[in-house]
């Protein structure tokens, strides 16, 4: 997220400012290469970045377990 905000010219300043967040919390969530952030948090940045995520959660059917016969 970093390259999106200073290839739009935005200051951590105005970055928190948008979602409003704390700045410190901007410098950290960067400095950490944003790591650890919270999904709620991450929306809100890329959100005040105009950028859209979409992801998408199957639920996948398990292969079927080995069965343990008794002899």
């Amino acid at each position: 997220m970093q390259t999106s905000r200073i290839a739009q010219g935005i200051s951590q300043r105005e970055l928190a400012q948008r979602p409003g967040v704390h700045e410190a919390q901007v410098s950290r969530d960067e400095r950490n290469e944003y790591f650890g952030i919270t999904l709620e948090r991450a929306a809100k940045i890329l959100d005040a970045l105009n950028v859209r995520l979409r992801t998408q959660v199957a639920i996948e059917p398990l292969p079927p377990s080995p069965v343990a016969w008794a002899s």
